[in-house]
């Protein structure tokens, strides 16, 4: 049987957060963010890090440079994931001509 990842708990700001790899899951206190592969894969790189480049995210996400089409499509992942993170206390806020942060409803910039 292969090896399932334990979920996670850490702190985001004040906020608690509970993260279910398998099912890409996120607890926020006790609001329930269910994502999209990508969704997921984007809120963990803006987790680890304080401010993520447009390019990161493209070698990241899609394995390739940043160009006009991976740039829509990074701006639509991050699209849903504010609207789905948002009820939770958690911003993602864009950086213009830069990238991608989180940021808790409190303005804090911090990563987990």
């Amino acid at each position: 049987m292969p090896d399932v990842p334990a979920p996670t708990t850490l702190t985001f700001g004040e906020l608690m957060l509970r993260l279910d790899h398998t099912a890409r899951i996120i607890i926020v206190q006790n609001h329930v963010c269910k994502l999209s592969q990508a969704q997921y894969q984007l809120f963990l790189l803006l987790l680890r890090h304080s401010l993520v480049f447009d390019a990161q995210i493209a070698q990241e996400l899609y394995g390739c440079a940043l160009d006009t089409h991976i740039g829509k499509n990074i701006s639509k992942i991050a699209a849903k994931l504010r609207e789905r993170l948002h009820p939770s206390g958690i911003l993602v806020q864009r950086i213009t001509n830069q990238g991608y942060m989180l940021v808790t409803t409190t303005g804090e910039r911090t990563t987990a």
